[in-house]
């Protein structure tokens, strides 16, 4: 992938945008949805991904050649879809300013 194709964060980034992804026990989704996120041709936004890890039996952890700025949150037990997008908010607003969420 070209430096200038692809998901990345650019210092005159039109928007900070933050993409809450809470999963349980599907570590090949997460790496397929992580893929295609570095795929996407939006070189204008500042993207961050807060992967939620709901209590997985085995801890999700993002490729690490992964091109994209990825925070994981672990979570001790499942709580469900809406818990786990409660927790990466919280996580989002507590470390960083999205402008979008």
């Amino acid at each position: 992938m070209s430096a200038s194709s692809g998901v990345h964060a650019r210092k005159e980034a039109l928007a900070r945008v933050t993409v809450v992804v809470p999963c349980v026990n599907r570590p090949e989704d997460v790496r397929t949805l992580l893929g295609d996120f570095a795929a996407l041709d939006v070189d204008e936004l500042d993207v961050r991904v807060v992967l939620v890890d709901n209590g997985s039996h085995t801890p999700m952890v993002p490729p690490a050649d992964h091109p994209l700025d990825v925070d994981v949150v672990r979570l001790s037990v499942n709580t469900g879809g809406s818990g786990g997008y409660n927790a990466g908010m919280s996580h989002a607003l507590a470390t960083g300013e999205p402008e979008l969420l």
